[in-house]
């Protein structure tokens, strides 16, 4: 699918689908929406989900997109929204409260799988992206770390935590 000739037609079906109520409920400028809607489009037909004629029509792949988008979307905000909180006078504090798992500190617990320096502190970086709503890739790709260091991470963590 080429979307710079049937991007107009995604933006049709965009607003023709009611979508926009819920955005504007969530306080979400349906434009910036849709320049989301036009990155799940590109991102799927590069990926292992490209729209396929033969199974659907575009009209019904374009609104499966935009739901699921939507919903990513709705999710990651909600995620990020009750994890931020204004501090009296006002302000956003950017990281200061560490958070927590189960009781035990986020950097205890990674201080006590990869001890203390550099590796702990790029973990420790990785994590707290993660824990702001973050996707794993681009936390990843802000770290400046590979896909597989950061699958190795969560796999010792996850270890770490099943041995407690």
């Amino acid at each position: 699918m080429d979307l710079s000739i049937r991007a107009h037609e995604v933006r049709k079906l965009f607003y023709a689908g009611g979508f926009t109520g819920v955005l504007l409920r969530e306080n979400i400028d349906p434009e910036e929406f849709l320049q989301e809607v036009y990155r799940g489009l590109l991102a799927r037909n590069r990926g292992t989900c490209p729209w396929d004629a033969k199974k659907s029509s575009f009209g019904h792949y374009v609104h499966i997109v935009i739901r699921c988008v939507l919903s990513n979307y709705l999710r990651r905000e909600r995620l990020r929204d009750s994890r931020e909180s204004v501090t009296a006078d006002g302000e956003l504090p950017l990281c200061s409260a560490t958070p927590q798992m189960d009781g035990v500190e986020l950097r205890d617990l990674v201080e006590g799988v990869f001890g203390v320096g550099e590796e702990r502190d790029r973990v420790f970086q990785f994590l707290s992206l993660l824990y702001s709503g973050r996707s794993r890739r681009d936390s990843l790709a802000l770290v400046g770390l590979s896909e597989s260091w950061g699958n190795q991470v969560l796999t010792d963590l996850r270890a770490a935590l099943t041995d407690k």
